[in-house]
């Protein structure tokens, strides 16, 4: 079964920190509906700086709700038209969704 990660990307008109802080109440409000320990042992997000990026894992509840609440804030505080959200259906919600590893050659087939 497919798992789902979310890739958000920022226009260069917001300031990625505020994208940070913003991420962070999604964060809290996960807290508030799952409790703190739970977040912090199934919450799994990536910030990337560089690419203006902010990459959600949403493979359980916890990571289904920062994503919920991050893109619910993110419409509110910098507008629908400030940033684009993708899907990118996986089956190793580890992997990066756009990892600059080769693909591994299988063995023992042609």
């Amino acid at each position: 079964m497919p798992r789902g990660i979310y890739r958000y990307a920022f226009d260069r008109r917001i300031a990625f920190s505020t994208v940070l802080d913003t991420l962070n109440l999604a964060v809290i409000g996960a807290e508030s509906l799952h409790g703190e320990a739970r977040v912090r042992l199934d919450a799994r997000f990536v910030n990337e700086p560089a690419k203006r990026a902010v990459v959600i894992d949403t493979t359980t509840a916890v990571g289904k709700a920062v994503n919920t609440l991050f893109a619910g804030f993110a419409a509110r505080e910098f507008g629908d038209h400030a940033f684009s959200v993708h899907r990118n259906p996986t089956r190793n919600p580890l992997h990066p969704p756009h990892s600059s590893q080769p693909p591994t050659a299988k063995k023992g087939r042609p």
